[in-house]
Formats: C-alpha cells, sequence, structure tokens
C-alpha cells in the first residue's frame, strides 16, 4: 500500500513606504548671520531648502525589511505485508524553504514644484537602489 502527501505554506506581503520632506521657504533675517556666529548653512543661500520624496517598495512579508517564506513538504509512505507475520514500511521525503525578498527604493531632495511630491519634477538626477535576496534549502530524509 501507498500514501503520498504534499505540503505547501507560503507567507507573503507587500510594503510600501513614502516618505516626504515640504520646502521650506527662509526670509533674508532667517538667511543672513545678523549676529556673525557663522552657524548658518550656506547652502540654503537662495532662500530655500527644496522639498525631497523618497519611496520604500519591498516584496517580502509585509514588514519593512521582511523576507517571503516558502515551504513544500513532500512523504511517501510505502508499506506491505508479506506472508502473515512479515511486514516492511519505507517513509521517504523531502522539504524545500526558501526565502525571498526585493527591496526597490527612489528618491530626491531636489523637488523643483512645492508640494509635488512626484518624482518626475526633480533637478538632477534620481536616487535609486535595488536588491535582491533568496536562500534555499533543500532536504531529504527516509525511514
Amino acid at each position: 500500500m501507498v500514501s503520498a502527501s504534499y505540503q505547501v505554506s507560503n507567507n507573503f506581503g507587500v510594503y510600501r513606504e513614502r516618505m516626504t520632506k515640504q520646502e521650506v521657504d527662509f526670509t533674508q533675517y532667517g538667511i543672513d548671520d545678523y549676529w556673525g556666529a557663522s552657524n548658518v548653512p550656506h547652502g540654503f543661500a537662495s532662500g530655500k531648502a527644496l522639498g525631497s520624496v523618497y519611496d520604500l517598495y519591498n516584496f517580502g512579508d509585509g514588514t519593512a525589511f521582511g523576507s517571503n517564506r516558502i515551504e513544500g513538504d513532500a512523504v511517501i509512505d510505502l508499506h506491505h505485508n508479506f506472508f502473515k507475520d512479515f511486514k516492511t514500511e519505507l517513509i521517504v521525503g523531502n522539504t524545500i524553504y526558501q526565502t525571498f525578498s526585493k527591496q526597490q527604493a527612489t528618491g530626491s531632495n531636489q523637488l523643483l514644484i512645492k508640494d509635488l511630491y512626484n518624482i518626475n519634477y526633480i533637478g538632477g538626477l534620481i536616487q535609486a537602489a535595488e536588491q535582491e535576496f533568496r536562500q534555499r534549502q533543500i532536504a531529504f530524509f527516509a525511514d
């Protein structure tokens, strides 16, 4: 007699996050170093700090840096009776376990239009990153 079973489980989700910073327009008083303290950032000589937008996408388990997990277990049970008192039984199987995640991030801190958080309207280059991780384990067993 033969019996076989296969079980599979999966845990996955998508995490998305958008981080924005509004443009800041400084008054002339805010730009000038009135008291001569020399602690005013000179990068704001234009009178504004441009807005920024950063988008993060992660395919995994639904958390910021989690991994998708999938596992499959196969079991075959063979047993046979020979004659009246002689029994044999063999169990064989395998397990496959895999984790996977993929992150993508894009953004810029040079938005050109105030309060429009769209990566298409930037000055300069887009900051982008992508990474992917995969780990797979395969095991066999018998009794």
